[in-house]
This record gives structure tokens, C-alpha cells and sequence, in this order.
């Protein structure tokens, strides 16, 4: 008839009285930000009656509309694709790098694992690092 065993049943109610504590902390928690982020509103609007809201969107789109026609003017945007390409090519460059000293630091391991597996096995020809072998 019962189910539980004793040791399930303090479990069980150790996870249950565990799951209520959590949410009471997250209840708590969150009516502790919300409030705070009332109060901080409130403080805010206080101060300025309502007027800063406004005067940093006019100021904001002002700024950006300015400093986008200049660029324009300058041709600086050419400039910037420049440099984009070059950090794209470098980081590329870079990561190359990175994969050839990985494959170079991990070879030696493997090559003894391939001798102890099969002792008979022949080389695939490439470099340390991975590379097709240049031809002289």
C-alpha cells in the first residue's frame, strides 16, 4: 500500500521544501530589483520633470547624423573596409598558424599510438605540421 520507502519519503520532502526555497529567493529577489528599479525611475523623473528623455534623443540622432555626413565627405568609409579586410586576413593568417603548431604538438602522440596499434603502418608522407611536403 505504501509506496515510499522512508529514505524516499525525506528525500521527497527535502526536494519539495528545496524547490519552495528557491522560488521564494527568486520571488524575493525579483520584487527587490523591481522595486529598486522604481525607485530609481522615479528619482530620475523627479529630477528632470519628464525633459531629459527628450533632450538625449534630439542630442543622440543629431550626433549620429553628423558624424555619418562627414564621414561621408571624408571618404573615410573606404578606409574602414580597408581595415576590416586587413583584421579579417590577419585573424585568418593567425588561425592558420594556431592549426599548424596544434597539428605539430599533437603528431608526436598520435604517430605513438599508430606504432603501438599497428607497428607495420606507413607514413602518409606529410609534415609535422600537416602540410603536403613541398616538392624540390
Amino acid at each position: 500500500m505504501n509506496k515510499f520507502t522512508d529514505d524516499q519519503r525525506i528525500r521527497l520532502w527535502f526536494d519539495v521544501f528545496d524547490k519552495v526555497h528557491g522560488l521564494i529567493r527568486f520571488g524575493f529577489v525579483s520584487v527587490i530589483i523591481v522595486v529598486f528599479l522604481i525607485c530609481t525611475y522615479l528619482t530620475i523623473d523627479s529630477m528632470t520633470g519628464g525633459v531629459l528623455k527628450a533632450d538625449i534623443n534630439i542630442k543622440a540622432d543629431a550626433d549620429v547624423n553628423v558624424f555619418f555626413h562627414v564621414l561621408s565627405k571624408i571618404g573615410i568609409e573606404k578606409i574602414i573596409y580597408w581595415v576590416l579586410l586587413l583584421l579579417a586576413g590577419s585573424y585568418g593568417v593567425l588561425q592558420q598558424r594556431l592549426r599548424y603548431r596544434k597539428t605539430k604538438y599533437l603528431q608526436g602522440r598520435i604517430k605513438d599510438l599508430e606504432i603501438q596499434i599497428d607497428p607495420n603502418r606507413t607514413s602518409s608522407g606529410l609534415t609535422e605540421t600537416g602540410q603536403t611536403p613541398k616538392e624540390e
